[in-house]
């Protein structure tokens, strides 16, 4: 009160009594409505936390190549009131490139706020801009074909038009393309195509480029389709030429795959008998063991087609052995006690021998000892194995002896 006091002694001291009791209600009511108003509306913040950034002014010849951030967090304080209602998108947040040219830049952010609102913070407050000059050329489309149309058809080349199309965008990004891609899906086709496919700007490695305008960004395929002759599967037989090395010889010979599929007129396919030839593979030389091949199948003009037109094949090479069977060798007898006389049948036995050749030619019956052993046995009737010993010849085996066993008597000398 003692501000009131001063403020009521200036008044009376130039106004009068009266005047400055008018001044002092005066002031009081403006006072008062002064707290009111602030009760009833308060002062408030708000914070819109995604508020989009846009950049304006772009020098003509150039492209945003990119900017960031995106967004910014806006922090705004204002009377109650005239915070009601308020949206994000009643908030604005620029930057002004207007002079700017290729390159990297950082610019303010610049906020704008609806009428009544002040502006706290915003978070971050800096972008950082992107340029790049514009730049347009004409490159080739290529088509790539994707897929296998159906068995019964064969896809031709793929025509394109336009054949050029031009590229737009930063010239970063511009100078890396070499062409553009057209992607033809023919899958199970069964007639000719003709099909608009989107254009892909590419390396000359194949890889995409983004941030480029492709103008047509589309071009429209055309794909001729031949309908094929009927087909045939037919057995391949490998051709076998040379001789393997002395003592050897070629034991099997087979292909993979086993067959093959021709495509020809009928009367083509007629012909052919079931049977392919591949070209001749040489076995010369070759010792014991398994080699392997890729042999052409042998085809004819006459054929639209082959497939597949080479092979793997297989050989295996194997010891000559051939087998040789010796008839009525006697049965010799060992390991009799003293005393006892014996009695064999059958007794003679054949023999089945194998070996390489040569050796079995050079290889007769006096070679081979036949024999059953009688040690420890007793007077009596005995079923014995029979034994052959082929001595000391080697690469001779013995494969078949019969009969196996032979009954042996064994009676007393004196009886």
């Amino acid at each position: 009160m003692g501000a009131v006091n001063v403020a009521v002694s200036v008044v009376d001291r130039w106004f009068g009594k009266d005047a400055a009791v008018k001044a002092l209600s005066v002031l009081i009511a403006v006072v008062l409505w002064f707290q009111v108003v602030v009760e009833e509306n308060p002062p408030i913040q708000k914070t819109f936390d995604r508020v989009s950034v846009s950049v304006e002014n772009l020098p003509p010849g150039y492209v945003l190549v990119d900017w960031w951030p995106k967004t910014v967090r806006v922090v705004v304080k204002s009377p109650q009131r005239a915070m009601a209602g308020v949206e994000p998108g009643d908030i604005s947040a620029t930057v002004d490139i207007k002079d700017a040219t290729s390159g990297q830049y950082t610019k303010a952010i610049e906020v704008s706020v609806p009428k009544g609102l002040e502006i706290v913070e915003t978070v971050p407050s800096i972008a950082t801009v992107v340029l790049d000059q514009v730049l347009e050329k004409q490159v080739p489309v290529q088509v790539k074909v994707e897929g296998l149309p159906s068995s019964e058809y064969q896809a031709g080349s793929p025509q394109v038009q336009p054949a050029q199309v031009t590229l737009k965008g930063p010239k970063g990004q511009v100078s890396l393309v070499e062409r553009v891609i057209g992607r033809l899906d023919i899958s199970g086709a069964r007639g000719d195509l003709s099909r608009m496919v989107r254009l892909e700007p590419v390396t000359a490695d194949g890889k995409k480029v983004d941030g480029v305008t492709v103008l047509p960004a589309e071009a429209t395929v055309s794909l001729a389709m031949t309908k094929l002759p009927p087909s045939g599967t037919f057995e391949v037989v490998p051709e076998i030429k040379g001789s393997s090395a002395p003592g050897y010889r070629v034991d099997a010979v087979w292909a993979e795959p086993s067959t093959v599929t021709v495509r020809a007129q009928e009367d083509v396919l007629r012909t052919i008998g079931g049977r392919l030839k591949t070209e001749p593979v040489s076995v010369e030389g070759l010792g014991e063991g398994v080699s392997r091949y890729r042999a052409k199948v042998v085809s004819s003009p006459q054929f639209f087609s082959l497939e597949p037109s080479y092979v793997t094949v297989w050989v295996r090479i194997v010891e000559d052995k051939v087998s040789k069977r010796l008839e009525d060798l006697p049965v010799i007898i060992t390991g009799v006690r003293p005393g006892l006389k014996w009695d064999i049948e059958p007794g003679a036995v054949s023999v089945t021998l194998e070996g390489k050749r040569g050796d079995l030619d050079a290889f007769g019956p006096e070679a081979l000892r036949v024999t059953v052993d009688a040690r420890g046995l007793e007077e009596g009737v005995h079923r014995l194995p029979v034994s052959v010993d082929t001595g000391s010849v080697e690469g001779v085996e013995v494969k078949e002896i019969n009969p196996t066993e032979v009954t042996v008597t064994l009676t007393p000398r004196n009886s």
